[in-house]
This record gives C-alpha cells, sequence and structure tokens, in this order.
C-alpha cells in the first residue's frame, strides 16, 4: 500500500512524541492533520478535513480519544490506537489495532499499510 499523500490524523499529548510522529508520518511521505493534544481539537480538525486513517493515544490528559474513535467509525475512518495501556480500550473498538508504546517506526508504517489495504 503506497502511503504518500495519505492524510493521517494524528491525536497525541505528549509533545515530543507527538513530534515524533508528525515527523516519521512526513518522512514516509503521509501529510499529517494535527497533531492534535485535545480531544476538541481532534474532533475540529477532523470534521474540517477528513482524514485517511487516524493514529490515536488513547489516554489524554484530559480525558481518553474513545468518543474520537467511535465518530470516526462511523464515517468509516480507519484508525488505530498507541498506548502503554490498552486496558482503556472499551470493547467496542476491541478489532481496532493497538500499538503499545514504546514501538518502532516499522511498525507503526506498517500497521497505517495494513489499516488503508483493509479500506479499499
Amino acid at each position: 500500500m503506497d502511503l504518500v499523500g495519505k492524510r493521517i490524523l494524528v491525536v497525541e499529548d505528549e509533545g515530543l512524541v507527538a513530534l515524533d510522529l508528525k515527523v516519521t508520518l512526513e518522512g514516509a511521505g503521509m501529510i499529517v492533520i494535527g497533531p492534535a493534544a485535545r480531544l476538541p481539537d481532534a474532533l475540529l480538525l477532523a470534521e474540517k478535513s477528513l482524514p485517511d486513517a487516524a493514529v490515536l493515544d488513547v489516554r489524554l490528559e484530559v480525558g481518553t480519544t474513545l468518543p474520537l474513535a467511535a465518530w470516526l467509525a462511523r464515517q468509516g475512518v480507519p484508525f488505530l490506537f498507541q498506548t502503554s495501556d490498552p486496558n482503556l480500550i472499551d470493547a467496542a473498538h476491541a478489532a481496532v489495532p493497538v500499538l503499545r508504546k514504546p514501538f518502532r517506526t516499522e511498525q507503526l508504517i506498517g500497521a497505517l499499510a495494513a489499516l488503508l489495504g483493509r479500506r479499499r
């Protein structure tokens, strides 16, 4: 799956991790929407420019991204979670791919390629 030009929403509240995700995805030719650190900001970004896929940190400084995950699912946008605590993911999202922090660049790129390949 060619990821060049794919628009990826990134939601991550840790500044260095968000920057690393942005640099990694842009380095692979993707267009990063965000990153957003707060749920309201992420929802606004997603509504303004529907992404091709999303990378969501489950737990944010305030709340979780689970409401955004439900919204993305209703829009048909594939997403994955990246987290150090997969127990926060509810049963409604049990089938969503999860990358456990820390993960390698190849894992992230491979997971996004698989997500977008299934979308066809």
